[in-house]
């Protein structure tokens, strides 16, 4: 499998994608409010992951994804429980001024400002 995508209608999704060497991109769809445990656990292959507009809560996004550089966190997100990315390795992309950005910077990651 190289591709997932959630339809619209998911809300909540928790440990779903696990062990998937070769996946790539996951579309978590339009109606996404939270990450409620590691979502995407063991690929090898996904480079980036990009969370739509509407998600407010995160605990933990991936592990064990050792080509993962680059997490796109929107404005919308109010709370992130935890990360088990390690910040040497990870690029947090979020609009200035954003909770995501702050918690990103004062948990040693870097910040990049250029999630529209």
């Amino acid at each position: 499998m190289v591709a997932v995508s959630l339809p619209d209608t998911v809300k909540s999704v928790g440990a779903v994608i696990m062990e998937c060497k070769n996946l790539k991109f996951v579309d978590f769809g339009k109606g996404l409010v939270s990450l409620n445990k590691t979502t995407v656990y063991g690929s090898d292959a996904i480079e980036s992951i990009y969370l739509p507009k509407g998600v407010e809560y995160i605990n933990n996004i991936a592990h064990n994804c050792p080509k993962l550089k680059d997490v796109y966190i929107p404005d919308t997100v109010t709370e992130i429980v935890y990360l088990s990315l390690e910040p040497e390795d990870v690029s947090i992309h979020t609009p200035s001024g954003s909770y995501a950005e702050q918690w990103a910077l004062d948990n040693g990651y870097t910040v990049v400002n250029d999630y529209e």
